[in-house]
């Protein structure tokens, strides 16, 4: 149990801070577009050993999601705060997506990896 509430406020904290970077870096889509999805889904797959059915399914939550992303991204009516907190729902709508895909041990592996490159100032996978 404890172990548990420990994963969950690792992935709360390192969540939270990674929205602090601005847009496109806490859903890990920083290169934005299609080459952006793949790159952080191979990242992502790297990191978590991601089996083709996860993979898939990711691919799928990436694409469902980028639309609405880019829509705000090219929306020049608001100011980057504005676009930044507009996109927090829909980050955090993908990291849960994303977990629930995910085995409790890949859970852990993708809590701590978030973590370690918030330490290095790096932007992690999603």
């Amino acid at each position: 149990m404890i172990k548990k509430a420990m994963i969950v406020a690792v992935l709360l904290t390192v969540g939270g801070s990674m929205l602090a970077q601005g847009p496109g870096s806490a859903a890990g889509l920083k290169g934005k577009g299609k080459a952006g999805e793949m790159k952080q889904l191979a990242k992502l797959s790297e990191t978590l050993a991601l089996t083709d059915d996860q993979k898939a399914k990711i691919k799928d939550i990436y694409k469902a999601e980028a639309p609405k992303m880019m829509a705000i991204r090219k929306n020049t009516a608001l100011t980057p705060d504005e676009k930044k907190e507009q996109m927090k729902p829909i980050r955090k709508e993908m990291r849960t997506q994303i977990e629930a895909l995910l085995t409790p041990e890949q859970k852990l592996k993708w809590a701590t990896s978030r973590h370690d490159h918030k330490k290095k100032g790096v932007t992690a996978p999603v």
